[in-house]
């Protein structure tokens, strides 16, 4: 059995949240939980029930997800940076019972009600509770189904490789429609920390301004921080998202950061390997079951394997092998001693900006476009984002503009996709 971390220190005035200079201690956020909880049953929200929102970094946006597993209900937490037409084609698609967005009124009417008393805090490990959006070569919504067993299970196992305690301050950046800005919350919460919303800009001032203890960030956030003897409470980086170079890491780490290199996915609630803080370079040794298979590919499997990919009957389809093994399309080496080491992918997909960006997607909508004939989209390095997309396509007009096309493309795209440049070559008609 399970319990809602809150629930266990429903009466802690100890601190929990905390955005600029608004803290929530643990029993304030129960009172807050318990009223989101009523508040979800007044909108007839129930077990199963399917919940997307699009919401601002916020503390009501954390606490959200707790009363919805608390309502047995599924949190899917929708990329703020959808265009308005990808928004609607997902919902369209998914069909939530509720969609809730910052203005919606369900957050007006929760100041109204008072706590709810002697509600259940009880949770059970097989409930589903996140859907997350993940890399897929169509537009078409690929979400990743994971149940709380699966989210609990993850914190644990991180806790032993890289530990939190009551007192610590986990400074939040990164997005909470990633696995990776929600396996904090977990990592947090179940040991009676303090989870601190941080401002992106500056990240350095955030950092000491609020006496972070530990942190995740993508290589591109790091780079930008200055000497470690500014952060002196800082006790631990989880460093992933995106390929970090080891000249990078070398750097940082002869400076003092304390760098825990992890390679993860979301199908696997996150992190899969993860290497302490070393003057040897590696993304480091698996939390669960990890092997490699025909040409280095990496299948991994465990308790965090999520449950499935959502279909729009709301099946579920889990691929995996007949060891059990889900293949991660990655290609790497692993050594006992020194750890994993990442070599490549086996398709097309790159990373920018710590995003899954397929080229196959970019290019089909380029090709819906008037007059578009061939389309290809390749990464170039980028010393920001380590790769951004660039397109090259072939028209049968000299009437195409760029600018229409950027318009449409901006439309359909989220933004990390849009070509950073598009170069368009004329062909004569057939």
């Amino acid at each position: 059995m399970l319990y809602c971390p809150f629930f266990e220190r429903k009466n802690s005035q100890s601190a929990a949240l905390q955005e600029e200079s608004h803290t929530l201690t643990y029993k304030s956020c129960h009172q807050i939980i318990e009223k989101m909880v009523y508040c979800l049953q007044q909108c007839n929200i129930k077990e199963g029930s399917i919940v997307a929102s699009r919401l601002t970094p916020s503390p009501y946006a954390i606490l959200l997800f707790f009363a919805l597993f608390r309502c047995r209900a599924i949190a899917y937490p929708m990329n703020r940076y959808m265009s308005p037409q990808q928004v609607q084609e997902h919902l369209a698609w998914l069909q939530p019972d509720l969609f809730l967005e910052d203005v919606h009124p369900f957050f007006q009417k929760i100041r109204q009600y008072p706590p709810s008393p002697q509600q259940n805090g009880q949770l059970e490990s097989i409930q589903h509770a996140t859907l997350l959006a993940t890399s897929g070569t169509t537009g078409k919504p690929k979400l990743a189904m994971h149940s709380l067993g699966n989210l609990f299970c993850h914190a644990r196992l991180s806790q032993k490789k890289f530990p939190i305690q009551n007192g610590d301050r986990y400074g939040l950046l990164l997005p909470l429609y990633h696995i990776s800005g929600i396996a904090p919350l977990f990592r947090t919460f179940l040991h009676g920390a303090t989870l601190v919303l941080l401002q992106k800009n500056p990240l350095s001032e955030s950092l000491q301004k609020w006496n972070i203890t530990h942190t995740s960030l993508i290589p591109t956030q790091l780079q930008k921080l200055p000497s470690f003897s500014n952060f002196k409470n800082l006790r631990g980086i989880l460093l992933g998202g995106q390929p970090i170079s080891p000249a990078l890491y070398s750097l940082k780490i002869k400076q003092g950061f304390p760098l825990y290199l992890t390679y993860g996915m979301t199908e696997m609630t996150s992190q899969i390997t993860i290497h302490p803080p070393s003057h040897c370079f590696s993304l480091g040794h698996p939390l669960e079951n990890l092997m490699l298979f025909s040409g280095g590919e990496i299948g991994v499997k465990g308790k965090t394997l999520f449950q499935g990919y959502l279909q729009q009957n709301r099946s579920l389809i889990k691929p995996i092998n007949n060891k059990g093994f889900f293949m991660t399309k990655d290609m790497g080496s692993y050594d006992p001693k020194t750890g994993l080491l990442f070599k490549g992918r086996k398709d097309r997909m790159f990373i920018s900006g710590g995003e899954n960006i397929h080229p196959e997607e970019i290019e089909n909508i380029l090709l819906s476009y008037s007059h578009v004939k061939k389309a290809m989209v390749t990464p170039v390095k980028n010393k920001e984002f380590g790769n951004r997309p660039v397109a090259k396509i072939t028209v049968d007009s000299s009437c195409i503009s760029q600018k229409k096309l950027m318009s449409f493309l901006e439309s359909r795209l989220d933004k990390f996709k849009i070509p950073t440049k598009i170069f368009i070559k004329k062909t004569d008609s057939q």
